[in-house]
């Protein structure tokens, strides 16, 4: 742990962020075989025989993970268990629904998956007749969020699975907006139906990029009575009632000061 951040070569499923072999399931599974008395090279099935030497000179620690290895997963079956949920869990999050199974009448054994590893060490899962993908093939691609983004809009990509949030100020302006500077160089502002005037629709996706404290910001905006006529725009309402209710990232209390002076 450095920094109170963990070492990502440390961890284990990171199947959201790649499959290649490796990292810290290639960890878990050396402890493992150590611990039970397994031999590393992924071969136990020719421990003690003449054939040990040459599977030895070509190690490969995933079988013992796919389950090509059998007798390890006979021995260690909670493994399997707590690898396949978190590869479903993780499957079903895929922001774009292209990469979820089609619909169907799906028996149970369908949606066991069944693991094996490419040449190049790409750990592949197979389940509802397709390998599992937990991460979108559009996420991984260059351009960003941002561009995935203004194809949402326009038509030009996929269609996410959930659209952006409706306090998103990029999302309202359809151009990547991080900070109140940005908001200053659009050429084009929301007009919010004619509710509001550009000064105010520049005022609002300012604020809105200030998490926390856009909600008193926001309050305090339509708070004076001139200015209640823009809820009746829906779009106003849905920028309200996103800012409002919508769950954001949490960030844990500051850890107490130590005191200067006693």
């Amino acid at each position: 742990d450095t920094a109170g951040k963990p070492d990502p070569s440390r961890l284990c499923f990171r199947f959201d962020a790649t499959m290649q072999w490796g990292g810290g399931d290639a960890c878990l599974i050396e402890q493992l075989c150590y611990r039970i008395g397994y031999p590393s090279h992924g071969w136990p099935e020719v421990e003690g025989t003449p054939a040990e030497a040459a599977k030895a000179a070509a190690p490969a620690p995933w079988r013992y993970y796919t389950g090509e290895a059998s007798e390890f997963g006979h021995d260690l079956p909670e493994l399997f268990a707590v690898r396949d949920v978190v590869l479903l869990l993780k499957a079903f999050l895929t922001p774009q629904a292209k990469d979820l199974p089609p619909p169907a009448r799906w028996h149970v054994s369908a949606a066991a998956p069944k693991w094996s590893v490419s040449p190049d060490g790409i750990l592949i899962a197979w389940a509802f007749e397709r390998p599992l993908q937990c991460t979108s093939k559009n996420e991984a691609s260059s351009g960003g969020f941002f561009s995935k983004m203004a194809g949402y809009f326009s038509g030009g990509s996929a269609t996410p699975r959930a659209p952006p949030s409706a306090a998103d100020p990029s999302a309202l302006a359809r151009v990547a907006i991080a900070t109140e500077e940005d908001v200053l160089h659009l050429k084009e502002l929301p007009d919010f139906g004619g509710r509001v005037s550009e000064m105010e629709a520049e005022y609002l996706l300012q604020v809105l990029t200030a998490p926390y404290l856009r909600l008193p910001l926001l309050l305090r905006f339509f708070c004076p009575q001139h200015r209640v006529s823009c809820l009746a725009e829906v779009r106003v309402q849905e920028v309200l009632d996103a800012a409002l209710f919508e769950p954001g990232a949490w960030r844990p209390p500051p850890a107490p000061a130590s005191p200067l002076s006693a």
